[in-house]
């Protein structure tokens, strides 16, 4: 998954010698809860930050990249879209007592609702993670539609769904600006900078 260390952000928004940023992504995501801060450090930056695709960047790797001031691939062949969630759930009690383990969970009686949208989905109903999982992806596409500006507000039916996009389609669909090798992203970086100071 993807890890961004906010320090290191931090650290680069503060040296003076660094005058520009470039993410560099190949991410197949990460844990939504990981987004809010980092994406609000690089949407308050001081200096210019782009991001560049090398290879895949999806789902929290797309939160990240959409906060960008700007947003390359590397080539044709790259990847970038999966906005989206999902959940997984593993019920090992099957297997527990077909090998002579039985498990109790004994919860406090004031703790009816703790652990509910777990508990129930071992019972087969899915509402309350649903709800949790909706609320999530409706904070991120409104993030992307919002940062990546009114191309990609126009196309997020098509990349609201958790689909993946070549290069010249997420370009199309306003999800990235454009495929540059990386030695011109850099160029691009250094020329922000400048127009900036």
């Amino acid at each position: 998954g993807t890890v961004l260390r906010n320090s290191w952000l931090m650290d680069m928004k503060a040296r003076k010698n660094i005058s520009s940023v470039i993410l560099l992504l190949d991410t197949p995501g990460g844990e939504s809860r990981a987004a809010s801060t980092s994406v609000s450090i690089i949407k308050n930056f001081n200096k210019p930050v782009l991001a560049y695709v090398d290879g895949m960047c999806a789902s929290l790797g797309v939160w990240y990249s959409s906060a960008c001031d700007e947003t390359y691939l590397g080539n044709e062949l790259d990847e970038l879209g999966s906005v989206g969630s999902y959940a997984t759930i593993v019920d090992f009690k099957g297997y527990f007592e077909k090998n002579g383990i039985k498990i109790h969970e004994i919860y406090a009686p004031q703790s009816t609702d703790k652990n509910k949208d777990y508990r129930d989905a071992l019972d087969g109903d899915y509402t309350l993670i649903e709800a949790d999982l909706k609320k999530h992806v409706d904070a991120f596409i409104s993030f992307v539609k919002n940062s990546r500006g009114d191309k990609a507000a126009a196309s997020s039916k098509e990349w609201g769904s958790g689909k993946m996009f070549y290069a010249k389609d997420a370009v199309k669909l306003g999800l990235a600006d454009g495929i540059k090798p990386f030695d011109q992203v850099v160029q691009k970086a250094a020329w922000l900078a400048k127009r900036k100071n």
